[in-house]
């Protein structure tokens, strides 16, 4: 009713929360998913990789995305803190194998339209690794434009593949490379109109 979620040291002795979170005042939590199943208004993971699992509090949802405020546990306080940089991704999935954090912006045209990244920790701070956006050609919606960078020794963000993507004839993909090479196009290639990589045209 107050909008809080509580965190216990031990919940089994009569002691106060250690701490509490405030929900979000977007979500209604009587209704929907969030009401039928309390665990989907909040993930429990390690986002930073320190060993120590943090919080993540749905801010937000729509359009197939949903955001969360992401609390990293501080180990100097024992306090989970609230983390800006991470808490602006959108649906952030946490792949504790390769240690870095995906996130995946649907932008419409039923998931043509997209944006999203990698996050790597760098030195304690979340740094994007590689970033793939996808829009329509400025004239033609029908026509995409795909656009990916990576990040560049000298840590900047740099284009290494733009992508025009087509329909052709009998089912057909025409792609063509407008910039870059096709090696990190190839990593995820994401077909849009042909059904198999044997119906794809490049040029």
């Amino acid at each position: 009713p107050d909008k809080k979620l509580y965190l216990y040291a031990n919940p089994n002795e009569e002691e106060p929360p250690s701490q509490e979170l405030p929900l979000s005042e977007d979500i209604d939590y009587e209704e929907g998913q969030f009401a039928e199943n309390a665990d989907a208004n909040f993930i429990l993971a390690d986002y930073n990789f320190d060993g120590y699992r943090d919080v993540a509090v749905v801010s937000s949802s729509g359009a197939n995305n949903i955001w969360h405020e992401i609390h990293l546990f501080d180990m100097a306080s024992g306090k989970f803190v609230l983390n800006n940089e991470v808490s602006r991704l959108t649906s952030v999935r946490v792949d504790s194998v390769g240690k870095v954090l995906h996130y995946h912006d649907n932008g419409g045209m039923a998931g043509a339209w997209y944006a999203d990244g990698i996050i790597q920790w760098i030195k304690g701070v979340p740094v994007t690794i590689r970033e793939e956006e996808q829009t329509s050609d400025a004239d033609h919606e029908e026509i995409f434009i795909r656009t990916i960078r990576v990040r560049g020794t000298d840590g900047q963000l740099k284009v290494a593949s733009v992508v025009q993507i087509a329909q052709g004839a009998s089912g057909n993909e025409l792609q063509c490379l407008l910039e870059g090479e096709w090696t990190e196009f190839d990593k995820n290639p994401r077909l849009i109109y042909a059904d198999s990589q044997d119906k794809v045209i490049r040029a």
